[in-house]
Protein backbone atom coordinates (compact mmCIF):
# COMPACT_ATOMS: atom_id res chain seq x y z
CA UNK A 1 0.00 0.00 0.00
CA UNK A 2 2.77 2.41 0.98
CA UNK A 3 4.73 1.71 -2.22
CA UNK A 4 1.65 2.18 -4.43
CA UNK A 5 0.77 5.45 -2.69
CA UNK A 6 4.34 6.65 -3.04
CA UNK A 7 4.29 6.00 -6.79
CA UNK A 8 1.03 7.93 -7.21
CA UNK A 9 2.45 10.93 -5.36
CA UNK A 10 5.71 11.14 -7.37
CA UNK A 11 5.92 14.10 -9.74
CA UNK A 12 6.86 13.44 -13.39
CA UNK A 13 10.54 13.69 -14.35
CA UNK A 14 9.80 16.52 -16.81
CA UNK A 15 7.02 19.12 -16.95
CA UNK A 16 6.18 21.13 -20.06
CA UNK A 17 6.29 24.68 -18.73
CA UNK A 18 3.95 25.78 -21.54
CA UNK A 19 1.34 23.15 -20.75
CA UNK A 20 -1.97 24.59 -19.51
CA UNK A 21 -2.54 21.60 -17.19
CA UNK A 22 0.66 22.47 -15.34
CA UNK A 23 -0.55 26.08 -14.92
CA UNK A 24 -3.89 24.85 -13.57
CA UNK A 25 -2.10 22.52 -11.14
CA UNK A 26 0.09 25.39 -9.95
CA UNK A 27 -2.95 27.65 -9.44
CA UNK A 28 -4.80 24.93 -7.49
CA UNK A 29 -1.75 24.52 -5.24
CA UNK A 30 -1.65 28.28 -4.58
CA UNK A 31 -5.38 28.39 -3.80
CA UNK A 32 -5.02 25.40 -1.48
CA UNK A 33 -2.20 27.11 0.42
CA UNK A 34 -4.17 30.35 0.71
CA UNK A 35 -7.27 28.64 2.13
CA UNK A 36 -5.43 26.46 4.67
CA UNK A 37 -4.76 28.52 7.74
CA UNK A 38 -1.82 27.48 9.89
CA UNK A 39 -2.68 26.42 13.44
CA UNK A 40 -0.22 26.63 16.32
CA UNK A 41 0.27 23.42 18.33
CA UNK A 42 -0.10 25.47 21.51
CA UNK A 43 -3.77 26.14 20.66
CA UNK A 44 -4.61 22.40 20.53
CA UNK A 45 -5.23 22.19 24.27
CA UNK A 46 -7.46 20.25 26.61
CA UNK A 47 -10.49 21.83 28.32
CA UNK A 48 -9.33 25.11 29.91
CA UNK A 49 -12.55 26.51 31.34
CA UNK A 50 -14.11 23.43 32.93
CA UNK A 51 -13.52 22.74 36.61
CA UNK A 52 -10.96 19.99 37.17
CA UNK A 53 -12.08 16.82 38.93
CA UNK A 54 -8.50 16.13 40.00
CA UNK A 55 -5.64 18.56 40.60
CA UNK A 56 -2.10 17.22 40.91
CA UNK A 57 1.15 19.09 41.46
CA UNK A 58 4.40 17.42 40.41
CA UNK A 59 7.71 19.03 41.39
CA UNK A 60 10.77 17.72 39.56
CA UNK A 61 13.75 17.71 41.92
CA UNK A 62 16.97 15.87 42.73
CA UNK A 63 17.04 13.72 45.85
CA UNK A 64 19.04 10.90 47.40
CA UNK A 65 16.95 7.71 47.45
CA UNK A 66 17.57 4.22 48.80
CA UNK A 67 16.82 0.85 47.24
CA UNK A 68 15.48 -1.98 49.41
CA UNK A 69 18.99 -3.52 49.46
CA UNK A 70 20.34 -0.36 51.10
CA UNK A 71 22.11 0.99 48.01
CA UNK A 72 21.73 4.76 47.60
CA UNK A 73 21.87 7.07 44.62
CA UNK A 74 20.99 10.57 43.49
CA UNK A 75 17.70 10.28 41.64
CA UNK A 76 15.57 12.76 39.74
CA UNK A 77 12.16 12.61 41.36
CA UNK A 78 8.64 13.97 41.30
CA UNK A 79 7.72 15.36 44.73
CA UNK A 80 10.82 13.80 46.26
CA UNK A 81 9.81 10.21 45.46
CA UNK A 82 10.45 7.80 42.63
CA UNK A 83 8.49 6.35 41.05
CA UNK A 84 6.46 9.55 41.19
CA UNK A 85 2.98 9.80 42.72
CA UNK A 86 0.43 7.35 41.32
CA UNK A 87 -2.21 9.34 39.44
CA UNK A 88 -5.49 7.39 39.74
CA UNK A 89 -8.66 8.84 38.22
CA UNK A 90 -12.02 7.82 36.74
CA UNK A 91 -13.00 7.75 33.09
CA UNK A 92 -14.43 11.09 32.02
CA UNK A 93 -12.65 13.10 34.74
CA UNK A 94 -11.00 16.41 33.89
CA UNK A 95 -7.35 16.19 34.97
CA UNK A 96 -5.16 19.16 35.81
CA UNK A 97 -1.45 18.58 36.45
CA UNK A 98 0.85 21.45 37.42
CA UNK A 99 4.48 20.65 36.65
CA UNK A 100 7.20 22.61 38.45
CA UNK A 101 10.94 22.24 37.97
CA UNK A 102 13.01 22.85 41.08
CA UNK A 103 16.54 21.95 39.98
CA UNK A 104 16.71 19.72 36.87
CA UNK A 105 19.05 21.78 34.67
CA UNK A 106 18.16 20.09 31.37
CA UNK A 107 14.50 20.99 31.79
CA UNK A 108 11.52 18.63 32.14
CA UNK A 109 8.12 17.88 30.64
CA UNK A 110 5.40 15.28 31.27
CA UNK A 111 4.49 12.88 28.48
CA UNK A 112 1.45 10.61 28.98
CA UNK A 113 2.82 7.37 27.54
CA UNK A 114 0.27 5.63 25.33
CA UNK A 115 -2.53 8.02 26.30
CA UNK A 116 -4.49 10.09 23.78
CA UNK A 117 -4.42 13.75 24.79
CA UNK A 118 -4.73 16.99 22.78
CA UNK A 119 -1.48 17.81 21.01
CA UNK A 120 -0.47 20.69 23.27
CA UNK A 121 -0.81 18.44 26.35
CA UNK A 122 1.48 15.67 25.02
CA UNK A 123 4.66 16.88 26.73
CA UNK A 124 7.23 16.30 23.96
CA UNK A 125 9.95 18.94 24.33
CA UNK A 126 10.72 20.80 21.12
CA UNK A 127 7.58 19.50 19.41
CA UNK A 128 4.47 20.24 21.48
CA UNK A 129 6.04 22.57 24.07
CA UNK A 130 9.31 23.98 25.37
CA UNK A 131 10.90 22.12 28.25
CA UNK A 132 10.26 23.56 31.70
CA UNK A 133 13.53 24.98 33.04
CA UNK A 134 14.42 25.36 36.75
CA UNK A 135 11.98 27.77 38.38
CA UNK A 136 9.45 27.27 35.57
CA UNK A 137 5.89 25.92 35.60
CA UNK A 138 3.63 24.28 33.03
CA UNK A 139 -0.02 23.24 33.35
CA UNK A 140 -1.46 20.16 31.60
CA UNK A 141 -5.21 19.69 31.24
CA UNK A 142 -7.07 16.84 29.56
CA UNK A 143 -10.10 14.61 29.91
CA UNK A 144 -9.41 10.98 30.85
CA UNK A 145 -11.36 9.27 28.08
CA UNK A 146 -9.46 5.95 27.92
CA UNK A 147 -9.71 3.35 30.67
CA UNK A 148 -6.61 1.34 31.53
CA UNK A 149 -3.01 1.19 32.72
CA UNK A 150 -0.67 3.93 31.51
CA UNK A 151 2.34 5.85 32.78
CA UNK A 152 3.89 9.29 32.60
CA UNK A 153 7.50 10.42 32.27
CA UNK A 154 9.62 13.40 31.35
CA UNK A 155 10.27 13.67 27.62
CA UNK A 156 13.26 16.03 27.60
CA UNK A 157 16.03 13.50 26.87
CA UNK A 158 13.53 10.86 27.94
CA UNK A 159 15.86 7.85 28.01
CA UNK A 160 18.22 9.58 30.45
CA UNK A 161 15.48 11.15 32.58
CA UNK A 162 13.45 7.96 32.96
CA UNK A 163 16.54 6.03 34.08
CA UNK A 164 17.17 8.80 36.64
CA UNK A 165 13.62 8.44 38.03
CA UNK A 166 11.26 10.96 36.39
CA UNK A 167 8.30 8.63 35.85
CA UNK A 168 5.14 7.36 37.52
CA UNK A 169 1.86 5.51 36.87
CA UNK A 170 -1.39 6.82 35.39
CA UNK A 171 -4.36 4.56 36.13
CA UNK A 172 -7.78 5.36 34.66
CA UNK A 173 -10.59 3.29 36.19
CA UNK A 174 -14.05 2.84 34.64
CA UNK A 175 -16.79 5.09 36.03
CA UNK A 176 -18.49 2.07 37.54
CA UNK A 177 -16.20 -0.41 39.31
CA UNK A 178 -16.40 -3.46 37.04
CA UNK A 179 -14.58 -5.76 39.50
CA UNK A 180 -15.28 -4.79 43.13
CA UNK A 181 -13.28 -6.37 45.97
CA UNK A 182 -10.22 -6.72 43.74
CA UNK A 183 -6.67 -6.33 45.05
CA UNK A 184 -5.21 -3.83 42.57
CA UNK A 185 -1.38 -3.78 42.43
CA UNK A 186 0.69 -1.59 40.12
CA UNK A 187 4.13 -3.02 39.29
CA UNK A 188 6.51 -0.43 37.83
CA UNK A 189 9.47 -2.39 36.48
CA UNK A 190 12.57 -0.25 36.11
CA UNK A 191 16.38 -0.38 35.87
CA UNK A 192 18.59 2.06 37.79
CA UNK A 193 22.10 3.12 36.82
CA UNK A 194 23.99 3.17 40.11
CA UNK A 195 27.51 3.63 38.70
CA UNK A 196 29.29 5.31 35.81
CA UNK A 197 30.22 2.02 34.12
CA UNK A 198 26.79 1.73 32.49
CA UNK A 199 25.62 -1.32 34.46
CA UNK A 200 21.95 -1.35 35.49
CA UNK A 201 20.12 -2.68 38.55
CA UNK A 202 16.60 -3.99 37.72
CA UNK A 203 13.87 -3.32 40.28
CA UNK A 204 10.15 -3.13 40.87
CA UNK A 205 9.90 0.49 41.96
CA UNK A 206 12.74 0.80 44.50
CA UNK A 207 12.69 -2.92 45.36
CA UNK A 208 15.84 -4.70 44.21
CA UNK A 209 15.22 -7.52 46.69
CA UNK A 210 12.25 -9.89 46.95
CA UNK A 211 9.09 -7.91 47.78
CA UNK A 212 6.60 -9.95 49.82
CA UNK A 213 2.89 -9.18 50.15
CA UNK A 214 0.20 -11.05 52.07
CA UNK A 215 -3.08 -11.55 50.19
CA UNK A 216 -6.09 -13.47 51.47
CA UNK A 217 -6.85 -16.78 49.70
CA UNK A 218 -9.65 -16.42 47.14
CA UNK A 219 -9.00 -12.71 46.49
CA UNK A 220 -9.16 -11.57 42.88
CA UNK A 221 -5.84 -9.83 42.05
CA UNK A 222 -5.12 -7.44 39.20
CA UNK A 223 -1.43 -6.87 38.48
CA UNK A 224 -0.85 -3.75 36.39
CA UNK A 225 2.59 -4.48 34.96
CA UNK A 226 4.36 -1.44 33.47
CA UNK A 227 7.71 -1.96 31.75
CA UNK A 228 9.46 1.35 32.42
CA UNK A 229 12.74 0.01 31.05
CA UNK A 230 14.09 0.77 27.59
CA UNK A 231 14.39 -2.97 26.98
CA UNK A 232 11.78 -5.66 26.27
CA UNK A 233 11.23 -7.80 29.35
CA UNK A 234 10.12 -11.38 29.83
CA UNK A 235 7.73 -11.66 32.80
CA UNK A 236 6.66 -14.90 34.45
CA UNK A 237 3.87 -15.40 36.99
CA UNK A 238 4.46 -18.69 38.80
CA UNK A 239 2.16 -20.68 41.05
CA UNK A 240 -1.25 -19.83 39.59
CA UNK A 241 -3.19 -19.80 36.29
CA UNK A 242 -3.94 -16.27 35.10
CA UNK A 243 -5.59 -14.19 32.39
CA UNK A 244 -4.12 -11.33 30.38
CA UNK A 245 -7.03 -8.90 30.76
CA UNK A 246 -5.55 -5.93 28.85
CA UNK A 247 -2.53 -4.96 26.76
CA UNK A 248 -1.40 -1.33 26.57
CA UNK A 249 -4.73 -0.17 28.01
CA UNK A 250 -6.85 -2.20 25.56
CA UNK A 251 -9.10 -4.87 27.06
CA UNK A 252 -8.79 -8.43 25.72
CA UNK A 253 -12.06 -9.99 24.58
CA UNK A 254 -12.80 -13.23 26.47
CA UNK A 255 -9.26 -13.90 27.77
CA UNK A 256 -8.41 -17.53 28.45
CA UNK A 257 -6.51 -18.98 31.40
CA UNK A 258 -2.74 -19.26 30.96
CA UNK A 259 -0.24 -21.13 33.10
CA UNK A 260 3.55 -21.46 33.04
CA UNK A 261 3.88 -19.10 30.09
CA UNK A 262 6.21 -16.11 29.87
CA UNK A 263 4.92 -12.70 28.78
CA UNK A 264 7.20 -10.59 26.59
CA UNK A 265 6.44 -6.90 27.19
CA UNK A 266 8.06 -4.23 25.04
CA UNK A 267 9.83 -1.24 26.53
CA UNK A 268 7.09 1.15 27.73
CA UNK A 269 4.42 -1.56 27.36
CA UNK A 270 1.75 -2.53 29.87
CA UNK A 271 -0.07 -5.79 30.65
CA UNK A 272 -2.99 -6.21 33.07
CA UNK A 273 -2.96 -9.71 34.56
CA UNK A 274 -5.83 -11.23 36.59
CA UNK A 275 -5.69 -14.23 38.91
CA UNK A 276 -7.40 -15.61 42.02
CA UNK A 277 -5.06 -15.94 44.98
CA UNK A 278 -4.51 -19.63 45.82
CA UNK A 279 -3.52 -21.11 49.17
CA UNK A 280 0.08 -21.41 47.98
CA UNK A 281 2.61 -18.66 47.16
CA UNK A 282 2.58 -16.81 43.84
CA UNK A 283 5.64 -15.09 42.39
CA UNK A 284 6.14 -12.52 39.63
CA UNK A 285 9.66 -12.25 38.22
CA UNK A 286 11.19 -10.79 35.07
CA UNK A 287 14.32 -10.70 33.00
CA UNK A 288 15.74 -8.28 30.45
CA UNK A 289 19.12 -7.11 29.14
CA UNK A 290 19.40 -5.17 32.42
CA UNK A 291 19.29 -8.42 34.41
CA UNK A 292 16.85 -10.41 36.54
CA UNK A 293 14.36 -8.74 38.88
CA UNK A 294 14.04 -10.75 42.13
CA UNK A 295 10.23 -10.43 42.22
Amino acid sequence: WYYSSMKVSVLPDRINMGNMHHKEMKMQTMNHSMHNKEISVTTLTGPRNKKADHHFELVAQKKQVKLSSGKTMEAWTFNGITPGPALRVKQGDIIEVVLKNKDIEDGVTIHWHGYNVPNAEDGVAGVTQDSVLPGGTHVYRFQAKQVGTYWYHSHQQSAKQVIKGLFGSLIVEPKENAQPNTKDITVLSHAWQLSDNGSLTPTYGLKDTLDRQTIRTGTLVRLRIINAQNYPQSFQLSGVPFQVAAIDGNNIQSPTLIKNQKLLIAGGGRYDVLFTMPKTPVRLSSQSDAGVTPG
